[in-house]
């Protein structure tokens, strides 16, 4: 059975490490709008070089021997309404840092195309709420109030997981070395080096 938040716990002991490499690191701005809203989320990843063996329980069979990503998100605030649910196409763990939202949680079939399903439950999470989303067919969205950071451990995509999402336009730009150091050096903050 697939527990990522166990997966999580086990990335998360590696991050003071990969945080303190940070030629290991790209990031990329991506702001997502569409009829019912915006959302810009902050993108610096770095590949988890740590593979799933064949006895890993943790994480769904697919996943076993390739590699996960770690990714540090900022989310910049929305406003009540214009949340944008959508497919979630990757299994991942998320911890919020800093900050919080409002995550609503919605399920369809496979057969289900948009709009999509109803918003089945929401929950208030602030740092440092941990969660998971680990089934195929969960979709999602955010309502963020003030800008939040999470850390992500996120899966490669499910096999045939091309739902039907709202049709939205992504506009993306590279982040620089700069930024993607001053995010490095948010995160340092949260997970020190500890020398023993």
């Amino acid at each position: 059975m697939m527990d990522l938040l166990k997966a999580f716990e086990r990335m998360e002991r590696s991050i003071p490490r990969l945080l303190a490499e940070s030629s290991l690191w790209r990031g990329r701005e991506m702001r997502f709008e569409n009829r019912e809203g915006a959302l810009t989320v902050d993108r610096v990843e770095c590949v988890w070089e740590e593979p799933w063996d064949a006895s890993d329980v943790e994480v769904p069979d697919y996943a076993r021997g390739m590699h996960a990503f770690v990714r540090l998100h900022r989310f910049s605030t929305t406003r009540a309404g214009e949340e944008i649910m959508h497919h979630h196409r990757w299994p991942g763990a998320f911890r919020i840092i800093s900050g919080g939202y409002r995550v609503a949680f919605g399920r369809s079939d496979t057969s289900a195309g948009w709009p999509g399903p109803a918003r089945d439950i929401a929950v208030d999470l602030r740092a440092p709420s941990a969660y998971a989303m680990e089934h195929v067919d969960v979709w999602h969205s955010l309502r963020v109030e003030e800008t939040t950071r999470t850390l992500v451990l996120a899966l490669p995509d499910w096999p045939g997981a091309n739902r039907p999402n709202p049709p939205n336009e992504m506009k993306a730009r590279l982040m620089t070395d700069v930024e993607v150091e001053e995010t490095l050096a948010i995160y340092r903050e949260h997970y020190p080096v500890v020398n023993v």
